[in-house]
């Protein structure tokens, strides 16, 4: 695996994108996250209704677009437009951005509202965002190694 491939997939953009995310829906007039956190004891999905507030997208803090990872994951010096000034032009301008590949565009993303929750609640979900962090960088490991 080259440090190329490496910083490819380990890039946050491409994490974001391939990112699990969990099921939307509208709940007594609000939006709110469904939360699969296992099974009872008979096979019954047991799952938290999260109330969700509006954020920034913290991938591209709003702006709705971010640069297309393949520009620019492995970093870009001076030396890079220095040595091409047409090239940075166009970086500049916007001419290698994507739609966010989080939001799509959208400049914000629906995030659990974990003050709503109890304690006991707030715990399975931050358990449950723990454990899809945890799969999406170890999937974006397998992606690097040409798995």
């Amino acid at each position: 695996m080259g440090i190329e491939d490496y910083n490819y997939y380990m890039d946050q953009r491409n994490i974001a994108a391939s990112t699990r995310k969990p099921e939307e829906a509208q709940f007594k007039g609000r939006h709110v996250h469904i939360f699969q956190i296992g099974e009872d004891d008979e096979g019954i999905p047991v799952e938290i209704f999260c109330p969700t507030k509006v954020a920034l997208c913290p991938v591209c803090g709003g702006e709705g677009r971010h640069v297309n990872p393949s520009v620019d994951c492995c970093g870009l010096t001076r030396e890079d437009f220095d040595e091409d000034p047409d090239f940075a032009d166009e970086y500049f301008s916007g001419m290698y951005d994507v739609s966010c590949y989080n939001c799509h565009g959208e400049k914000v993303v629906r995030e659990p509202d974990m003050e709503q929750l109890s304690d006991k609640k707030r715990k399975l979900v931050e358990d449950w965002l723990d454990e899809e962090a945890e799969y999406a960088h170890m999937c974006a490991m397998e992606r690097a190694m040409g798995c």
